[in-house]
């Protein structure tokens, strides 16, 4: 067990700057603990010999539709996410036809919309129900 303040603020620094944001939150569940929020890159996995088969980073519409749109989630909304685009039938494949490529990416997009939405009515109603315990107070 680490009682050490000085390496823990360290290492909380660190988790920030690998952020490379003030902000940072999961888009989905609100969770702001950076320990479950660290942006890793590849080839920082690849130096601590971190097994490819372990990278993980959220592309909403599938990394091979568009490498680059890529999401803050948590880990378990990452988790999440990725199941709903498979179920809603997203390959993960490449698709070479440019069409089809786009509908799949179309596809990816209104399953992150629909999660996004859930989680927004889900932060809203967590606000309601403050407001009113705020109330009777």
């Amino acid at each position: 067990m680490d009682n050490d303040p000085i390496g823990t603020a360290g290492r909380e620094m660190k988790r920030r700057q690998r952020l490379g944001t003030d902000m940072y939150v999961c888009l989905f569940c609100g969770y702001i603990d950076p320990v479950a929020l660290i942006r890793v890159t590849e080839e920082w996995l690849r130096q601590q010999g971190v097994p490819s088969s372990l990278f993980e980073d959220h592309h909403a519409v599938g990394e091979k539709h568009d490498p680059h749109t890529t999401i803050l989630l948590c880990r378990n909304c990452h988790a999440n996410a990725t199941e709903g685009l498979l179920r809603a039938g997203v390959s993960m494949r490449p698709e070479p036809d440019p069409v089809d490529r786009v509908a799949m990416m179309l596809d990816g997009w209104a399953v992150f919309h629909e999660d996004e939405a859930t989680a927004e009515r889900r932060m809203a109603e967590l606000l309601r129900s403050r407001s009113r315990e705020n109330r009777y107070e």
